[in-house]
């Protein structure tokens, strides 16, 4: 077996990658793969320019390979070979000359900003379903209550409950004096609380009790701190004593019918600076709303500050009292923001803050704010700091975050494999065949469909494509199985919009007298070299390589952008910097893509480090030699893309990294460092090397600007490690769930 099952096992180039850093060679490296057959590996840029370059039709690709793939991606440039080849480049190169790239980046853009909006329509719709379905704040005849955590950027939901006729609780606890954001809360008709925690990964849920008692204790050790919750009265009076001594809060109960006074207290030595910001909006049709805020700044012996009341109960009184004691204070600031909510059929109040503090000695404050209608929804806030360098108030919608960084709300999950499949599809479409296929606004597009099905890897297709090493394709074909059935169906999809696509260019021919040469399939036709099933099998060459392997870069670039916050954020200023936000009419042209210096840094090196195609076979046609070895003829040579990307001996130690950094600088931007063009493989070189790379390129830098400048991603698993399966591109088994959040300002 050779090292067949290993190769079978691992990630497609995964031992490959291994070899070339690990096994000393001389530029080829000669493995067995299955049942003991010879293989060749080339490692040296000498070897691979003999491969590629000056024996390229020597070595060709075998015919398993060509059978196997051929049915899907048709016998087109990819496949053909010798003077075919030749001549089907020939005539097909002027649809790819820069001159006519340049004129697609407007349409690469446009599509671009079609994804991107059709993605921010859809993270707000599920945000809006989860604050309607879950507790964000809206309720409807009861009141719910939700626990929100942006913990290292990971959602955490705590348990919540349902009240009617009592209260929910809303807790909001800060940890080591940071604080990033206030949470909106909306009511209809009931109140609702929402409850945000951003501490440690530890969470304390919300009791909801029916008709009876409620206790919550919750305890304040050094700069930690668990705000204790208010308590909301329906028609009855509710009040809550929590008392701060020697940093435990005592719980306290509530009662209904009867009322209680709220206390905090706290005391401390010794106070750098003291500020306290409070924040109060909502409206109150119907009731009645008060909301008083005291403070007391003075240079004091024994200082007090504040009592804070605010709030009308029916039938009942309630009372929140403050006081907190120290030996010196120095500086005490009051600052109260008011945002105004939104209200249906209740009222909603949306607050938001954001301190940047040091805190030596933390005073814990409480503020609280009632606002009543026929029933009513309470909001609590508490911010402390004693050395405050910026203060910042901003309204934002849920899943949103300001570009300073301000911490989110909520985030959405999106899987990114099926937006950049169909973007990318879209873009083939009008870009190569003059059709709007529509699949970004509509996923169920018959051929978005038949490509999702067929190219996604399958257990199933990995048996076939093992099975073909040593039975003959067309017994393969004929087997009754479901994968045959799914590529039969494709490809009769594929080939009839592929017809469809040649009869509107001839009727245009017709009427006009020469065929529209805005894209691939008019210059195609207009060369007068592809006539019939030879036209088509070069469109479905387009069609399916053009997009899948943009859309499985896609998808790599988007998890290592996860895994590195700081390239995202340096990117996305850049982006946001230099390009017009995706919701103007500002047009962009190629000029200002290839302008970038970051957008083209990171675009160059996830092809480098993640290439879509990690490997590709050549068999030789005839017996030959490379680096003065005989190679006999059949020799498989393993062209490993995977491997040459991140030979340590080509681009130094730091091969594996993913780092931008290394296309930056004079002289770099072309080769990021590497002493030969032939240290990346990505499009291969010579005469077979990918005729569409400066169309890959182009789109793929449009594609990322808008996805990266609108959104932040992150990882849903910090630690997922990603289970590679090989299929016309190498990507992640079941796709690429990220958390992303719409970043407000572009």
């Amino acid at each position: 077996m050779g090292q067949f099952g290993r190769i079978l096992r691992d990630r497609p180039g995964a031992p490959m990658q291994e070899w070339i850093n690990t096994i000393p060679n001389d530029g080829l490296i000669y493995y067995r793969g299955l049942f003991n057959s010879d293989r060749i590996m080339p490692t040296s840029p000498q070897a691979l320019s003999e491969i590629l370059n000056q024996k390229s039709y020597d070595f060709v690709k075998p015919a398993q390979v060509r059978e196997g793939i051929g049915r899907l991606l048709g016998h087109g440039l990819l496949l053909v070979e010798g003077d075919e080849h030749k001549f089907q480049r020939k005539n097909l190169l002027p649809a790819f000359a820069f001159r006519h790239i340049k004129s697609l980046y407007p349409i690469f853009w446009d599509k671009g900003c079609e994804m991107i909006q059709a993605m921010t329509a859809e993270i707000q719709q599920a945000q809006s379903r989860h604050q309607t379905t879950t507790t964000s704040g809206i309720a409807t005849e009861d009141s719910k209550a939700n626990v929100h955590s942006p913990f290292q950027a990971q959602p955490d939901h705590n348990a919540s409950g349902n009240a009617t006729e009592n209260s929910d609780k809303n807790v909001h606890s800060i940890e080591q004096a940071q604080f990033n954001y206030q949470p909106s809360e909306s009511a209809r008709g009931d109140s609702q609380p929402n409850v945000h925690h951003q501490a440690q990964p530890t969470h304390y849920p919300s009791e909801i009790a029916r008709g009876t008692r409620q206790a919550n204790v919750h305890s304040i050790e050094r700069a930690q701190f668990n705000i204790p919750p208010p308590e909301i009265a329906r028609g009855d009076s509710q009040s809550n004593a929590h008392q701060q001594a020697q940093s435990t809060y005592q719980p306290s109960e509530n009662t209904r019918g009867e009322s209680q006074p709220n206390v905090c207290s706290s005391m401390t030595a010794d106070i750098q600076g003291a500020q306290a910001s409070h924040y109060t909006s909502g409206s109150a049709p119907e009731g009645s709303k008060s909301n008083v805020h005291s403070t007391s700044t003075a240079t004091i012996g024994p200082a007090q500050s504040g009592l804070y009341t605010s709030g009308n109960v029916p039938e009942e009184r309630q009372s929140n009292v403050h006081s907190a004691t120290a030996a010196s204070i120095r500086q005490a600031q009051s600052n109260q923001y008011q945002t105004p909510g939104s209200v249906t059929g209740g009222r909603q109040s949306n607050v938001h803050s954001k301190t940047t503090a040091e805190l030596e000695r933390p005073q814990s404050c409480n503020q609280f704010s009632e606002n009543a209608t026929e029933e009513s929804q309470l909001n609590v806030h508490s911010t402390m700091t004693a050395s405050k360098t910026q203060a910042q108030s901003d309204h934002q919608s849920p899943g949103s975050v300001t570009e300073e960084g301000q911490a989110n709300v909520h985030s959405t999950l999106i899987e990114v494999s099926q937006w950049t499949s169909r973007a990318a599809l879209d873009i083939i479409g009008i870009a190569g065949l003059g059709i709007e296929f529509d699949s970004i606004k509509n996923p169920a597009a018959p051929l978005a469909v038949q490509y999702r099905n067929v190219l996604q890897p399958t257990a199933q297709a990995q048996i076939l494509a093992v099975m073909s090493m040593v039975i003959p394709g067309f017994i393969i074909r004929n087997m009754p199985l479901q994968r045959n059935n799914d590529v039969w169906q494709a490809v009769k999809v594929i080939r009839a919009t592929c017809h469809q696509a040649i009869s509107e260019k001839t009727s245009v021919f017709e009427k006009t007298g020469h065929f529209p040469n805005n894209d691939i399939l008019g210059i195609a036709m207009e060369s007068g070299a592809f006539h019939g099933d030879a036209l088509v099998d070069q469109l479905m060459t387009f069609l399916a390589a053009g997009h899948e392997t943009t859309a499985t870069s896609m998808i790599w670039v988007i998890y290592q952008l996860s895994k590195h916050p700081e390239i995202q954020r340096r990117l996305r200023e850049e982006i946001r910097h230099n390009l017009p936000s995706p919701s103007s009419t500002h047009k962009v042209d190629d000029k200002m893509i290839d302008s970038l210096p970051y957008l083209h840094a990171v675009t160059q090196e996830i092809l480098r480090h993640t290439p879509a195609v990690p490997m590709t076979v050549r068999t030789a046609r005839i017996d030959s030699t490379i680096l003065g070895y005989f190679i006999p003829k059949s020799t498989r040579v393993i062209i490993a893309a995977q491997a040459v990307n991140c030979s340590k001996a080509l681009w130094g130690e730091d091969a594996y990294e993913f780092k931008p950094e290394r296309w930056l600088g004079e002289g770099r931007s072309g080769n990021g460092g590497a002493t030969s063009n032939y240290a990346n493989l990505t499009f291969l070189h010579g005469p077979r090397s990918c005729i569409g790379q400066s169309f890959a390129k182009a789109e793929f830098k449009c594609l990322l600007a808008v996805l990266i400048g609108r959104l932040s991603v992150s990882l849903v698993d910090p630690n997922w490690i990603p289970e590679i399966k090989g299929g016309i591109t190498a990507k992640p088994k079941g796709g690429l769930t990220v958390k992303a959040t719409i970043i407000e300002g572009w």
